[in-house]
């Protein structure tokens, strides 16, 4: 017999690895592990978890579906159970003014994100982990270019001796 109290709940990349981190545009998944919410082995059921971010007071809430039938695992991610009791999908984040309940989880630089669960047969059975959002950085470069107005780069320049010859150069910032 499953006993209650026994669920755990992580953020998590697609597959269910733990996350601690995501880049502000990447796709959040949060994982539920409650084998007592796994009531019928042969159909994959759902349980829901809310998440929030602490800059822009976002809130979400996600349904979770179980993994496979008959895993008590939960993850928003499509199942591989032929039967369904629900539907679910990613969670997406993105840098923008907090619209509760949209499916977007909106966040700034550094926000701690949390998730959320409660056993809905258990209230004792709550469990939360925390994340941090962070904008990704974006790499500077320097090509060289055919002129001052092109569009294109080219991999070799060649200079010339003779007067007038001139290097175009394009430097690329994002951080600017």
């Amino acid at each position: 017999r499953i006993t209650p109290g026994n669920s755990t709940v992580n953020f998590t990349a697609v597959d269910g690895s733990a996350l601690t981190t995501y880049a502000i545009g990447d796709r959040v998944f949060i994982t539920v592990s409650d084998p007592n919410r796994n009531g019928n082995p042969n159909v994959s059921e759902t349980v829901t978890v809310s998440v929030t971010s602490t800059i822009t007071n976002d809130r979400e809430t996600v349904t979770l579906l179980e993994t496979n039938c008959n895993t008590g695992i939960f993850r928003n991610v499509a199942t591989l159970c032929g039967s369904s009791l629900g539907s679910t999908a990613p969670l997406t984040s993105d840098i923008a003014p907090p619209v509760l309940g949209d499916g977007r989880l909106q966040a700034a630089d550094l926000s701690v994100i949390r998730a959320l669960y409660t056993d809905p047969t258990d209230a004792r059975d709550t469990q939360q982990i925390v994340a941090t959002m962070f904008v990704p950085s974006v790499p500077s470069r320097i090509n060289f270019i055919r002129g001052p107005l092109a569009n294109g780069t080219v991999s070799r320049y060649f200079i010339g001796d003779g007067p007038g010859q001139r290097l175009f150069v394009r430097v690329t910032d994002a951080d600017a």
